[in-house]
C-alpha cells in the first residue's frame, strides 16, 4: 500500500511517502525527490477505516511500532506490514 504523508519534505518540500524501512517494522517519511528521510509521528499517519466493520482505526504504539487498532472489533494491524520497504520506494522513485 502506498501511503502519501500530509506534509511536504524539509529538504526539497516535495511530497513524502510512509516507508518501511527496517525489518523490524520501523516506519520513515522519505521524500520521492531526493529520499531523504524524516521520522514519523503517530499524529502524522493518516486515518484508515477497518476492512471488517468499516469504524475508524485508531494508531497506537504497540511493542515499539505504530499499528492500526479498531475500537469495535479490535483488528489490530502494523502498518509496517502494508507499506512500500526501501527497495520498492527505490524502484518507484526512479521511476
Amino acid at each position: 500500500m502506498i501511503l502519501v504523508s500530509n506534509k511536504l519534505s524539509k529538504c526539497c518540500r516535495q511530497t513524502m511517502l510512509f516507508v518501511n524501512t527496517t525489518k523490524g517494522g520501523f516506519i520513515m517519511q522519505k521524500c520521492v525527490h531526493c529520499g531523504d528521510e524524516e521520522t514519523v509521528k503517530g499524529t502524522e499517519l493518516p486515518e484508515r477505516s477497518c476492512p471488517d466493520c468499516d469504524e475508524i482505526m485508531e494508531v497506537i504504539k504497540h511493542r515499539s511500532n505504530y499499528h492500526y487498532n479498531c475500537p469495535d472489533c479490535d483488528q489490530l494491524q502494523e502498518i509496517a506490514d502494508h507499506l512500500l520497504d526501501r527497495s520498492e520506494f527505490e524502484w518507484l522513485r526512479a521511476k
